[in-house]
């Protein structure tokens, strides 16, 4: 890589730490250490959507076919700018907004059914669990909310500004939240009450959603470390060096975990070997987005305007896919489809085989956060304040 992007890559990232404050590390606090052994967490199913990405694994992957066409079904009016990525259970749609709520809107129709005001804007998605949705705030809290009406259950508030998910993980049958905050540290709260099982300090922020991979907690961080964190203990068990801080967060499928950088790097690693098995260099476009992956291809968007397409195996570029626009949205895996997201305000279907266009549709503003698909709909937040909801031509339309 050329001596001046990686110039630029440090004043921006140093920019970016000092502008929002960011603390020194936290001690890890070892005293309620548990003995307990790891169960993995049951992936969803196409009906819903109810973390992050689809699953704990964060691989954006869905085995349901996308739409051939779609139309707008419905849209629903926040009073400020969608960041915030949505999640879906049931008839439910949960979702921030800069504008300080979280939404809960009714998938078929786009009523509104309850809002909860947090403190500052809500960048991060929320978290379905156990009827149950937890809401991380950028004013530092993480919001424990009962789903049916958005009472409050509990809070846990960090030093600093939370703008990525939580994931959930099981330990010894009961369940925990793990989730990242500007104040350099990765948490693991009890989903009753919100107390802190252990926080592992890193050496600066963590703006990406842990992933979880048996009993290990992987993330990449704004240290540009990539790490793999201990679930039981919160111990380290790796930080490696991958060259460029992490905007987003890693995905896996099976043994193998890529994250990208904001240097433009993609790098696969062996979560079983725990070594890198490739990289591949965009040349300095910065990466934003979180990959999605299967067991055969990786397909990640970058700020060169493109959606990219590799093997999963060996890092060969597959095919690129030109948008109009920075693509900082994470996109999805279907059947054969992809769909993505840009800042050029399209939404667009993609062939997984060959990166032919399938559909587009313009919705007209800025698209940053991701898409969330389920029960045959495309749920999305634009930066105009609204969310929008898409189904099949064959669908009817709500409100």
């Amino acid at each position: 890589m050329q001596k001046h992007k990686i110039i630029v890559s440090i004043i921006v990232f140093f920019f970016a730490a000092s502008f929002l404050g960011c603390s020194g590390s936290k001690t890890t606090d070892h005293s309620k250490q548990p003995d307990i052994s790891q169960k993995a967490a049951t992936v969803p199913g196409s009906e819903n959507w109810p973390i992050f990405r689809h699953d704990p694994q964060l691989s954006g992957n869905t085995n349901a076919q996308f739409p051939a066409a779609i139309k707008l079904l419905w849209s629903f009016q926040t009073q400020d700018s969608i960041k915030s990525s949505p999640v879906i259970y049931g008839s439910q749609v949960f979702i921030g907004s800069n504008d300080t709520f979280l939404y809960a809107l009714d998938l078929n129709t786009g009523t509104k059914l309850w809002s909860f005001k947090t403190k500052k804007a809500i960048e991060a998605p929320p978290l379905y669990f156990d009827n149950m949705v937890f809401a991380p705030s950028t004013d530092g809290t993480i919001y424990a909310l009962r789903a049916k009406d958005g009472t409050l259950v509990w809070k846990h508030t960090t030093d600093e500004p939370i703008l990525g998910s939580a994931n959930i993980i099981h330990l010894k049958n009961k369940p925990y939240l793990i989730v990242g905050s500007y104040d350099n540290s990765l948490y693991c709260l009890d989903t009753d009450t919100g107390n802190v099982l252990w926080n592992y300090p890193t050496d600066n922020f963590i703006n990406g959603t842990p992933a979880v991979y048996q009993d290990q907690i992987v993330f990449g961080g704004c240290d540009s470390k990539f790490h793999i964190v201990s679930a039981l203990r919160g111990q380290k068990i790796l930080s490696l060096d991958i060259g460029s801080y992490v905007a987003g967060s890693a995905a896996i499928a099976g043994h193998l975990a890529v994250v990208g950088n904001y240097a433009g790097s993609l790098t696969c690693l062996d979560l079983d070997k725990r070594k890198i098995l490739w990289t591949y260099d965009l040349e300095g476009s910065a990466i934003i987005a979180s990959p999605a992956l299967n067991s055969a291809v990786v397909v990640i968007g970058a700020r060169d305007k493109q959606v990219h397409c590799f093997e999963l195996a060996t890092g060969k570029k597959r095919w690129t896919f030109p948008t109009r626009g920075n693509v900082d949205s994470s996109p999805l895996i279907g059947q054969n489809r992809i769909i993505a997201a840009s800042s050029d305000g399209w939404l667009y279907c993609i062939n997984l085989t060959n990166g032919e266009e399938v559909w587009s549709y313009q919705v007209g503003a800025a698209l940053t956060g991701s898409p969330a698909f389920a029960q045959d709909k495309i749920v999305i937040g634009a930066e105009d304040g609204r969310v929008y909801v898409f189904g099949s031509q064959a669908q009817g339309a709500g409100r």
